[in-house]
């Protein structure tokens, strides 16, 4: 309501300076200008004082500003339009009282994250990216999910282990991830692992120089297929072909190293953009030379589905055996076959294929292909159902343990 009187104030008032005071073009800009203007100094000085003054003081001190400029409306001979400013001036510090509360509030909103069990409020935590990981005291129970479509080959790059952020960037965590292979063309590829016999003096000349063709021939191409899914930990040199749509689950760091900043339309990125302060040195510390043969490598990260004892209708695609961090799992219900899910944190669902109604305690939901769920802590656990075949992707935290 706050928002939406500004605006209408800030609509408002052009007009009735013109039409009313008697304002021309020129005059009346000038004096719009010093709402902006006033806007850039208070918000950082608000947001710098907030966690140290109550915010009754600040509202106050708000308050008192907008009498002094009513006083001087008033000694310019303004009185008969005392009752416009007032309105005005009243929604302009209602705003700041109101902006200066939910600040002063965000300390009670973070005692709660520390409190509460983790991945609770992961969906959150996780559209904040680095957020909460720089304040401290938060563990890395969170994850991001996103949907990635390559119209061109994206860049070859790694991303650091949790020893490796911390040395390099100073967060706690590192970024695993992997690659749910949602739809690709016949060509589509990607780059995963070093071919065996690369070094990390070769691959640096390569980089120094941007021999593309040299920096693709050190990674294993490997065709890709819908369905598929690949585990890339942290350090695994990799490089998504185009052509190929994925659903990407991964730690919520996105702190990317690259071998390359000549993109492959021919634009370039800052030659900083590879390897930010980590230096050349470091980019080619967060890469792992492991080196391994081609069956070595899909075995390593191919991953192949688990079959859920007592749960037909789940498969397991990420579970511990790669990782603490996130979990992926395939749930298909049929008809007279439902498929049932417990949630014990939070998780976000993408509908694969089919309709179906998904039904809690409480509720109920009709979901098809396409669809994005997010399925919140308080839904303990919930059933699909299907009258024909409808399959979903469940993404979460592992349980603990």
């Amino acid at each position: 309501c706050s928002f939406l009187a500004q605006m209408l104030a800030m609509v408002a008032l052009p007009f009735f300076l013109q039409h009313a005071c008697g304002y021309d073009d020129v005059q009346t800009g000038l004096l719009l200008t010093a709402w902006p203007a006033v806007i850039m100094v208070v918000a950082p000085a608000a947001g710098m004082l907030v966690e140290r003054i109550h915010a009754g003081v600040l509202g106050g001190t708000g308050l008192t500003a907008f009498l002094l400029g009513k006083l001087a409306f008033d000694v310019q001979g303004l009185r008969q339009y005392d009752g416009v400013f007032l309105a005005v001036g009243v929604e302009l510090v209602a705003e700041k009282i109101a902006v200066s509360g939910v600040l002063e509030n965000q300390r009670g909103i973070l005692r709660i994250l520390f409190r509460e069990p983790p991945g609770r409020f992961g969906g959150i935590l996780g559209r904040f990216r680095h957020l909460p990981l720089l304040m401290g005291g938060l563990p890395c129970r969170e994850f991001l999910l996103k949907l990635l479509h390559s119209r061109d080959r994206l860049l070859i790059q790694t991303h650091p282990d949790g020893e490796k952020a911390k040395k390099y960037f100073g967060l706690p965590c590192g970024k695993d991830e992997a690659w749910y292979v949602l739809a690709a063309r016949p060509e589509a590829c990607i780059w995963l692992g070093f071919r065996p016999g690369v070094t990390p003096e070769r691959f640096r000349a390569l980089i120094e120089k941007q021999d593309t063709a040299g920096l693709l021939d050190c990674l294993h191409r490997v065709p890709i297929h819908p369905g598929e899914v690949y585990f890339i930990p942290a350090g695994t040199v990799h490089a998504m072909g185009s052509g190929s749509l994925v659903a990407e689950i991964q730690e919520p760091v996105d702190i990317t190293l690259r071998a390359e900043y000549i993109r492959p339309d021919g634009s370039r990125l800052p030659v900083e953009s590879m390897y930010g302060p980590a230096g050349m040195d470091g980019l080619l510390d967060c890469f792992n030379f492991d080196c391994l043969s081609r069956e070595e490598m899909l075995s390593a990260h191919l991953s192949r589905p688990e079959e859920e004892p007592g749960q037909p209708w789940r498969r397991r695609l990420i579970s511990r055996r790669q990782t603490g961090r996130f979990c992926m799992d395939e749930l298909t219900a049929r008809a007279a076959a439902p498929a049932d899910c417990p949630n014990r944190s939070f998780q976000v669902v993408l509908v694969l294929e089919g309709e179906g109604t998904l039904r809690w305690e409480g509720g109920s939901l009709s979901v098809k292909r396409g669809d994005e769920l997010f399925v919140p802590h308080g839904v303990a656990s919930y059933r699909l159902e299907s009258a024909g075949r409808c399959r979903l992707l469940v993404c979460g935290v592992p349980e603990e343990g």
